[in-house]
């Protein structure tokens, strides 16, 4: 009988051929870990962030958020600040008080004007002097999320804009609870305008909104501590309400827990 030798190398070469079989295996055992893996990931995305379509995360609203009926078209645009009148004030100046003699209306809600000739620019262009985001924190709007722990949302909002906290860009008028809020926001212009945006539109899809009664008259009138202040003032009352706000430092909180 003829010996038939083989190189080592064709020995090695055969152990490791994979046979057609094993090459089936192999590629069914690879489909069920990316299936496992797109599931887990999928699951993920429902527990922290939004649901199967894609939405956002809904926090439950604090009971105290929805007292005053911030968009109540009752009441005058932000308690009748002048909107106009910031396109000719100083960064840091507070707004003017406009009067009921000289109001608009537009889209359903009331704005009021110091004179003449700041009612009759608005009706000329009212969607450049209208503020964006209704009037209420843009950093609140753009920034803060319920994964945060800010309940934030088309039933849910808040927190109010300030009178004396505000900046102009784009040509638009935006409103902040208080000065961290507007440096957080600052800091990235661009994506936090393209944010907020989608989020309104989300919020308010058919029909805008706009804030009557949170508000804030002035940098003077905030709170100590971490707390935001929603300011509702109907028929020449206030009536302040604590919410949550990411704009607070650490200091503020501090003090806050020693008060």
């Amino acid at each position: 009988m003829t010996a038939i030798s083989l190189p080592l190398s064709s020995i090695v070469e055969r152990d490791n051929e994979v046979t057609p079989r094993a090459q089936g295996k192999r590629r069914l055992t690879g489909t069920r870990l990316v299936l496992l893996v797109l599931i887990l990931l999928q699951l993920f995305g429902q527990v922290f962030g939004g649901g199967d379509d894609g939405e956002e995360a809904k926090c439950d609203c604090p009971a105290l958020v929805t007292l005053p009926d911030c968009g109540n078209s009752d009441f005058p645009f932000l308690g009748g600040v002048d909107v106009v009148e910031y396109f000719s004030l100083d960064d840091d100046a507070t707004g003017v008080e406009g009067k009921s003699k000289h109001a608009v209306n537009y889209n359903g809600y009331s704005f009021y004007f110091k004179d003449k000739k700041n009612k009759k620019l608005f009706k000329s262009n009212p969607s450049k002097y209208a503020p964006p985001f209704g009037g209420y924190c843009s950093w609140a709007v753009s920034g803060e999320f319920c994964s945060d722990g800010y309940p934030w949302a088309a039933d849910c909002l808040g927190p109010s804009g300030n009178w004396g906290v505000w900046t102009i860009k784009r040509g638009k008028l935006f409103f902040f609870l208080k000065d961290t809020a507007k440096q957080l926001w600052l800091e990235n212009v661009d994506d936090n305008i393209a944010a907020g945006e989608a989020r309104w539109a989300e919020w308010f899809p058919d029909e805008p909104s706009y804030n009557t009664q949170c508000y804030m008259e002035s940098v003077d009138a905030l709170p100590s501590g971490s707390m935001s202040l929603l300011t509702a003032k109907a028929n020449g009352t206030s009536e302040g309400l604590n919410l949550l706000s990411s704009s607070s430092t650490e200091e503020e909180q501090e003090n806050e827990e020693e008060e």
